[in-house]
């Protein structure tokens, strides 16, 4: 996924808005699949299946709570809840009858199924807990269960199959990255081009400079573009840059990017940089 973002920004504060993401839960590996009955709110009927590691599944939570997030990559987004009684643990083996989490009253298991921009005001289910681990700290580390859910006391339900793992620990992050042209516009711009990868996946801010010398007179603008960079896919990317009075011109101009991104794993910051020169044909008319 691209965004582009307004040229000639500082490219420092741009990078620190992007990256200052707040903490996600740890990605997991595993499989969801939901199938849903004709008339259902929340599947609208469809039935759904996401695996990794080409969707992403997230995990989180602890023994009287598990929280389960997916997105996948056709770009579906959903969330799964899943709570023990209040003062109680989630155990395996065990079927629980649940409203809505969270608003599961007090002595009441709590579910939630939900995503794409629908929930349930009100809702019943029943899931199974086919498997539940933690670590040391308490932290849930693989959890498999069923569930059915019925929406605001309707007939249609949802039902599921989940069974996921925390990933195991993703090697250092490195990214690739490559200018591969730069076009001059009518109005006297330059848009830049590249490519992208990553060796995990990482929130990813591209931002570079163009300069050009004509007749001992410099000039330089700034841009930048923001990349969800998932492992495995190549990224194209572009992004424009504008100068206000002053213009690009054809002939020589000199391009230097940086990709920053953050290493999940580690939490430290990663670079990878690329400087070329590109020749600037005058656009036809």
């Amino acid at each position: 996924m691209l965004r582009t973002l307004t040229s000639a920004l500082s490219l420092a504060l741009v990078a620190a808005v992007t990256l200052a993401a707040p903490a996600h839960a740890a990605p997991a590996a595993g499989t969801v699949s939901i199938q849903g009955d004709a008339g259902d709110y929340i599947t609208q009927g469809l039935s759904y299946a996401y695996a990794t590691p080409g969707d992403r599944i997230s995990l989180s939570g602890d023994a009287q709570r598990v929280a389960i997030s997916i997105v996948g990559a056709n770009g579906d987004d959903w969330t799964i809840d899943a709570a023990a009684p209040t003062g109680q643990s989630l155990t395996s083996g065990t079927t629980y009858t649940a409203t809505r989490y969270p608003f599961n009253d007090v002595g009441v298991a709590g579910f939630d199924y939900s995503g794409e921009g629908r929930g349930c005001n009100t809702s019943s289910s029943t899931f199974t807990v086919q498997t539940i681990t933690t670590d040391t700290s308490g932290a849930v580390t693989r959890f498999a269960a069923t569930f059915e859910q019925h929406c605001d006391d309707q007939t249609p339900a949802a039902r599921g199959q989940i069974d996921v793992g925390l990933a195991p620990a993703a090697p250092p992050l490195q990214l690739t990255l490559a200018n591969t042209g730069a076009t001059l516009t009518q109005e006297g711009g330059v848009i830049v081009t590249g490519t992208l990868t990553c060796s995990s996946d990482a929130p990813t801010v591209v931002s570079g400079i163009v300069s050009q010398t004509v007749r001992k007179t410099t000039v330089a603008g700034s841009g930048s573009v923001y990349v969800d960079c998932w492992v495995g896919r190549t990224y194209t990317w572009d992004f424009a840059i504008y100068l206000g009075a002053e213009q690009f011109q054809a002939g020589s101009v000199t391009v230097s990017t940086t990709a920053t991104a953050n290493d999940a794993s580690t939490g430290q910051q990663v670079q990878a940089t690329d400087a070329d020169a590109f020749r600037l044909r005058r656009p036809r008319a």
